[in-house]
This record gives structure tokens, sequence and C-alpha cells, in this order.
């Protein structure tokens, strides 16, 4: 065997451990990524001051719910968040829970809570 066949084996090995290690997280898997909330309070400020006004708003991807804070903070009264992992409403603060609508989109169907 040539050199060049097992520098080949040898990428193709480290590609597989990799792809284990990305695809072993949950996180990963889902494509998930959290906005801090101080980067979330500037995007959703930067975006409102180029909107007339503002009677709702959605994050498609909400998580642990920082742009969803961020909006209700700010006074948008009808705050939609949706996500894939029911596990992350843990992590959203009670204010979020109270104020927002959540909607969890699984294989399984939409629970709305």
């Amino acid at each position: 065997m040539n050199c060049s066949a097992l520098q080949d084996r040898k990428g193709v090995r480290e590609g597989s451990l990799q792809r284990f290690k990305f695809f072993s997280s949950k996180e990963k898997v889902l494509g998930q990524f959290f906005t801090p909330y101080e980067l979330a309070v500037f995007i959703v400020n930067f975006a409102l001051e180029h909107v007339d006004s503002v009677k709702s708003a959605i994050d498609p991807a909400c998580g642990n719910g920082a742009f969803l804070l961020a909006l209700l903070k700010k006074g948008v009264n009808e705050v939609w968040g949706v996500d894939i992992d029911p596990e992350k409403i843990d992590y959203m603060p009670q204010f979020v829970k109270e104020k927002a609508r959540i909607v969890i989109s699984t294989p399984a169907g939409n629970d709305i809570l």
C-alpha cells in the first residue's frame, strides 16, 4: 500500500471520529446554538429600531428563551416561541414561561404549552 492510500485511510478514520464526536452531542444533532442574552437584547433593540410598531413576534428556534425574554422586556405583548426540544423549557426564565406562548414541534406532533 502506498503512502497516499495510508493517508486517505487515516483521514477517513479521523473524519469518522469527528463525525461521531459532533453527532454524539444532542445539541449538535438538533442544530442548537444558544444566543447569550446580552446579544439577544442587542439584536432585538436593533430590529425594533427599524420597524414602526410591533404587535407580536415569534422566535422559530427559541431554545432557552433569550430572544423571548428580550422581546417581552421591550414591551412586545404577544410573543411566541417554537422549539423541537421540550427539555429546553426547563432553562427558560419563569417570566418567559408565564408570558410567552411556547410550541414544541416534534416529529410526533405539536404541543402548545
